[in-house]
């Protein structure tokens, strides 16, 4: 709706995990280093940690985009899961051996690493990213260790990525057994105010903008109420573009992001 009034060509805010507005920030640009290490290392276990609307799917895409030109890899994702374990390892089931129907979990077993021993024949590797990680309950998790177990005699048939909110950690910090599978953990923190500032300016010209459209002092009102979390900062950005040109303003100044927050649109 506003796109012409600000020389945009897509909608720069808009709060979807599309990997073509994935802005490197220090802390972006390492939970996806660690990521690709995790995967070309084929450690067993990758948690990825973070709050609601920090970046930890958009990580997980650009990673999967990046290793799908990889014909060597076979990369399957739940974004989802349910949590009780008999639903979950159903789900892996229809996820990386296209099982339909009830099955028995020791059908489910057999086939998965039936399914993997074959990827591993081909010369893939096999990785399941299951986003929103922490609904899983501690049945769930422990059928996650389970799956860990599928090895051959020199290497693991398949890499799991956990996503998902702080809570994830202190879960598995009581899962003995699992936390010790882990190889590679990272905690995605929110933005600084400079990278705030970059992230908004990223994002401005990839959606085909030539200048600026933010104040100085409008970025840092969005930095103080998001707390740096990219979610937020996107949510707040489009209602301010939106706020700005239905009053005609040239720019997006601090006043009408104040007006936005204390309308309540913003929450």
């Amino acid at each position: 709706m506003y796109l012409k009034y600000w020389g945009f060509k897509r909608p720069p805010f808009d709060n979807i995990p599309d990997p073509d507005f994935f802005y490197m920030s220090g802390p972006h640009l390492e939970a996806l280093t660690r990521l690709i290490y995790a995967y070309r290392m084929r450690k067993n276990c990758t948690v990825l940690a973070g709050h609601i609307g920090c970046g930890k799917t958009l990580v997980s895409r650009v990673f999967v985009r990046r290793m799908s030109s990889d014909k060597n890899t076979d990369i399957v994702r739940i974004s989802n899961p349910c949590g009780n374990a008999a639903e979950f390892l159903q789900d892996v089931f229809y996820k990386l051996a296209a099982g339909e129907g009830r099955t028995g979990r020791a059908d489910i077993l057999h086939i998965l690493n039936e399914r993997l021993l074959q990827n591993a024949g081909e010369g893939k590797d096999t990785t399941l990213i299951i986003d929103e990680a922490q609904v899983l309950t501690d049945d769930a998790l422990e059928e996650v260790r389970l799956l860990l177990n599928f090895q051959t005699d020199d290497k693991s048939l398949l890499t799991v990525v956990l996503l998902g909110q702080p809570q994830l950690i202190s879960r598995l910090n009581r899962l003995t057994s699992l936390r010790k599978r882990i190889g590679v953990s990272y905690f995605l923190r929110p933005l600084s105010l400079k990278e705030t500032a970059g992230y908004i300016f990223f994002r401005q010209k990839k959606a085909g903008a030539t200048k600026n459209v933010f104040s100085k002092q409008a970025i840092e009102m969005i930095y103080s109420q998001s707390n740096g979390l990219a979610g937020s900062i996107n949510n707040l950005c489009d209602l301010s573009l939106f706020a700005a040109f239905g009053q005609k303003e040239p720019k997006v100044n601090v006043h009408i992001v104040k007006d936005v927050i204390r309308d309540g649109a913003f929450s």
